[in-house]
């Protein structure tokens, strides 16, 4: 029997008290210090009663109680959970109390990482995802050939003090520290949607582009389908370019 073992995620998550303090300051109104509509991560939450909000889910409205958190998945679906369950399940992400295993899991899901213990203002590492770039250099051109699109493997980059970023490999020092966390606020779930999209997507070109210049099948196929899938590597690597655009603004 095959055994499979579940994909590493960042979600967020908060308590009933942390749902009703954000639902205070975003609701219209307020019924003996409960909030009675509001929205959360742009959902509606509608209160039932002082015990119990209805959460709007991808499986339904779910009712969440005092006693549970309530997540935000990668793709800005929320859904509440029990608190013995998310407690055996999740361990806490962020602040300054990250191992380096932590804090790579953070970075496979776009968030960028830091050491407290590093003297360098604004450093910080990230995860590049596998994808491909034009040929530059005269030995990559000898290797790959003119025109070509060489494919690269993902890789920890990080941005320097002086603003410039290097590929980056971690110390014995940074693999053992517990002073690792995540840079700036959590990434919000509709961002979120864009990092996983980006993913996807870089992937599916680290695919698609060695084919088409080196697999012989590729030249066995019609023209037209030639074609095709040429014009379709190059939409690929348009909007791959375009989310990256927006990645850089976030």
């Amino acid at each position: 029997m095959t055994k499979y073992r579940k994909k590493p995620v960042v979600i967020e998550a908060v308590t009933f008290d942390e749902l009703v303090a954000h639902g205070l300051k975003n609701c219209t109104s307020a019924v003996d210090g409960m909030p009675w509509a509001f929205d959360y991560n742009g959902h509606p939450i509608t209160h039932e009663n002082d015990d119990c909000y209805l959460i709007p889910t991808l499986e339904g409205v779910m009712k969440m109680g005092r006693s549970d958190m309530l997540l935000t998945g990668v793709k800005g679906e929320i859904y509440p959970c029990k608190r013995d369950i998310f407690e055996a399940t999740y361990d806490v992400l962020g602040g300054s109390a990250m191992t380096f295993g932590q804090a790579i899991e953070a970075a496979k899901v776009g968030q960028r990482i830091a050491r407290t213990g590093w003297n360098g203002k604004g450093m910080f590492v990230y995860l590049v995802p596998a994808a491909s770039y034009p040929v530059q250099t005269g030995a990559a051109k000898a290797h790959f050939g003119e025109g070509a699109m060489v494919p690269y493997n993902p890789y920890l980059a990080i941005k320097n003090v002086d603003e410039t970023v290097s590929t980056w490999v971690p110390s014995v020092n940074d693999c053992l520290a517990g002073d690792w966390g995540v840079v700036g606020q959590a990434v919000p779930g509709h961002q979120q949607r864009v990092l996983a999209e980006k993913l996807e997507l870089d992937l599916r070109i680290s695919a698609l582009d060695p084919f088409i210049d080196r697999n012989p099948i590729f030249a066995t196929l019609p023209v037209d389908e030639q074609a095709r899938l040429k014009r379709q590597l190059d939409v690929m690597h348009e909007l791959s370019s375009i989310l990256g655009e927006r990645i850089a603004q976030f």
